[in-house]
């Protein structure tokens, strides 16, 4: 029969002969998929047999799907769209209304605009003007009522059975896709990357705290290791200052001076270190009130439930009591410490007379004393000062003699980020690879860690700017280092790659902007290969087709919105490498697309054709399958240009393969 019919075959259709109604339906069962009750739709259903005829029912499905959109207030006030599961159109000629019903679901779901966002947000807000609302009416993938309501502004609120619960959108209604006009055929360079990066955003945890934490640990180290180098450099400055007070001083020292104020000399110093002292039981106050947050541990505390854990329910008890009184004496500690600062303070206090009467003391000494030119309260100064540098060179001898120390610790903290980096793309990678899986053969993902080389040159000249590094030190220095890790660690080495001069200006400035050379990620490489050749190498068209074929073989994804999938794709495309997977996808898969090709709600056999009009100033949505004559009517009237330009189109073919 195939062989008589060229391939093709009819429908089998069995008949019976009951003579009654209950013996109608004894046999075997088969269902017919209508868009409406009619015997055109039938005798539709029996001609396209393999997708409108099937021996049993499908299961219902379980996974998120879109019921509506509606909107409150507006341009678009009190107007619905319902969704079927399967593959829906908005149809309609330009500006009315296709893309705005897409955008405004982006919105609500609260998807960015990635491409052309001024076009996109401006569109969501001619729509709902201030006052208006989208609400978006779904099901998760376990069946319960989800409900999205976003106003023009301000973020989306989501109802689940009714309640309103804090969360996002993507976090109970997970694995949708969104892509507006141009956004599968854009030449962006990062397009690869993030074009994947939405196909896996449901599927790894990028945490962005822990990233935060670990950038912030290697900024400290680094003001750490800079303020240690700083002190070291500062050392022969105060060492200068304090020779310098000694010459001065001796002057005084040889006019026997410093005998005659030597009390109040040790008077200055002891009131200076009497307020150093205040100062550092101020800091310490504010450092251990800032380190202990009890408040968090106490509600931390667990509350077991289970009578497995009652075993160590005893132990955390005692572990509880021991913590509070952890907290009572810190709570002591830290009030002993503000009864020592005010006594300190009352001291102070106490000494400020005194300080007065030495005041008259000086001054009555420098009139009896036949050396106008020695200023004694100067003397006063100095001398308290030259104590405070010996100090200060104490000190700081003791931190230089932490820089390896400080150099150890920014080294391990500097290690920490970029193996939480190596993690994240361990863990990207497998999803990739798993995504992979799923594809045809023809199609590849190929991934590099820190594989964007040219993003660490763009930072090179943005941190270089103004040193006088020249064009050739920028390649050299991108072409040897990955990233501003290996710079530091090569830095004593750079006169093998630069010139002596280039090395030292590089050196400095990384010295300089040491937390940002160290926290600076270069981008892990995405590229997508089509027959062993990068994407971003084939036209548009071809671009776009690729991209389609990789989402009608994903089976993760329950809903793909797309605002004009056809966009850059001749009709023979469209239809071998596009409508015939999106025949196979839609059972499984929930289509919403607005759409100017009638290849796409007809040969893709739409459940839900929705027909977008606007006269004047007013919107309207008319819906139905298409074996609805309206719907068909529309589809004639508003995609095939009308009836008679269809009829003559179907006559030209015929005569077409007549002569052939």
């Amino acid at each position: 029969m195939q062989q008589w019919l060229n391939g093709w075959y009819p429908a089998e259709v069995e008949g019976s002969d009951p003579k009654a109604i209950e013996e109608i339906g004894k046999g075997k069962s088969s269902y017919l998929k209508l868009g409406e009750l009619s015997f055109e739709a039938a005798k539709f259903a029996l001609f396209d047999y393999a997708h409108r005829v099937r021996s049993e029912l499908p299961e219902p499905r379980q996974a998120v799907l879109l019921r509506q959109v509606r909107f409150d207030g507006g341009a678009l006030d009190e107007l619905a769209v319902p969704f079927s599961q399967s593959l829906n159109c908005l149809i309609g000629p330009r500006g009315n209304g296709k893309s705005a019903v897409i955008e405004c679901l982006r919105h609500a779901l609260g998807f960015r605009e990635v491409s052309d966002p001024t076009y996109k947000s401006g569109l969501v807000e001619r729509m709902l003007s201030p006052a208006g609302k989208v609400v978006v009416e779904a099901v998760d993938e376990f069946g319960r009522e989800v409900r999205i309501e976003r106003e023009r502004t301000g973020q989306p609120s989501v109802y689940l059975d009714g309640v309103y619960r804090d969360i996002s959108p993507g976090s109970i209604l997970k694995d949708i896709l969104y892509f507006g006009q141009k956004d599968l055929s854009t030449r962006s360079e990062s397009f690869d990357e993030s074009f994947l990066d939405k196909l896996l955003a449901d599927r790894l945890d990028p945490k962005p705290q822990e990233e935060a934490a670990l950038i912030e640990g290697v900024r400290q180290a680094a003001r750490q290791l800079k303020e240690t180098l700083e002190a070291t450099e500062k050392i022969a400055a105060l060492q200068k200052e304090k020779n310098e007070l000694e010459v001065y001083l001796k002057v005084f020292t040889e006019k026997g001076v410093d005998k005659k104020l030597a009390d109040m000399t040790l008077f200055d110093g002891d009131r200076q270190a009497i307020a150093a002292w205040q100062q550092a039981l101020m800091e310490l106050g504010t450092n251990l009130k800032e380190a202990a947050d009890w408040d968090d541990a106490d509600a931390a505390f667990p509350v077991l439930k289970s009578k497995r854990s009652e075993p160590v329910a005893a132990d955390l008890a005692a572990a509880k009591a021991k913590s509070d009184e952890a907290k009572t004496t810190a709570q002591a500690a830290l009030q002993s410490l503000r009864e020592a600062f005010a006594s300190v303070s009352e001291a102070l206090q106490k000494l400020a007379p005194v300080q007065e009467e030495m005041k008259q003391e000086v001054a009555d000494l420098q009139k009896t004393l036949n050396e106008p030119q020695l200023d004694l309260e100067l003397f006063r100064k100095k001398k308290s000062r030259l104590d405070q540098l010996v100090k200060l060179l104490a000190a700081g001898a003791q931190r230089a003699k932490t820089e390896q120390a400080a150099r150890d610790l920014l080294g391990a903290a500097v290690n920490k980020l970029h193996d939480f980096w190596r993690e994240r793309f361990t863990e990207r990678e497998a999803e990739v690879r798993r995504l992979e899986s799923e594809l045809p053969q023809e199609i590849r993902l190929q991934t590099a860690f820190k594989g964007k080389r040219s993003a660490f040159g763009e930072f090179l000249r943005s941190k270089f700017r103004g040193s006088g590094l020249q064009g050739p030190s920028y390649d050299t220095i991108q072409d040897a280092f990955v990233d501003g890790r290996e710079l530091y660690q090569a830095r004593a080495q750079l006169e093998e790659h630069l010139s002596e001069n280039a090395a030292v200006k590089v050196r400095s400035t990384l010295l300089e902007h040491l937390a940002d050379f160290l926290s600076f990620r270069t981008p892990d490489e995405t590229v997508i290969l089509f027959h062993q050749k990068p994407l971003g190498e084939y036209s548009l068209g071809q671009r776009a087709t690729v991209i389609l074929h990789i989402l009608m073989h994903l089976q993760r994804h329950p809903v793909i919105l797309i605002d004009q999938p056809e966009d850059d794709l001749d009709n023979e495309t469209l239809y071998s490498h596009f409508i015939r997977q999106l025949l196979e996808r839609k059972d499984l898969t929930q289509f919403v697309f607005a759409t100017h090709n009638p290849n796409i709600p007809v040969l893709g056999d739409a459940e839900q054709a929705i027909v977008c009009r606007k006269e004047g100033e007013t919107f309207s949505f008319d819906h139905g399958s298409i074996d609805d004559k309206d719907i068909q009517q529309r589809i004639v009237t508003v995609m095939e240009g009308g009836e008679d330009a269809f009829r003559r189109r179907k006559e030209i073919y015929q005569l077409w393969k007549s002569s052939n």
